[in-house]
């Protein structure tokens, strides 16, 4: 590709948002979670500083709100 970008929003099930939110904040220290024009979402910005521990703590938080955890 020609373009590259250190930023995402993907879009999170609504029935789990808060869930999610609530996983990512109070168990990881991540605050991520969003609602832009009436969807939920989560807003990834991936920096140079990051490391793949970062990622692995942003999925491990998502998977557990999830699955209810």
């Amino acid at each position: 590709p020609d373009f590259y970008g250190q930023m995402v929003s993907i879009p999170l099930p609504e029935s789990r948002f808060e869930a999610i939110a609530q996983s990512l904040r109070e168990h990881r220290g991540i605050a991520v979670p969003l609602r832009a024009n009436g969807r939920a979402l989560l807003r990834v910005s991936y920096q140079a500083y990051n490391t793949q521990e970062d990622v692995d703590r942003l999925i491990t938080a998502v998977n557990a709100g999830l699955q209810g955890g």
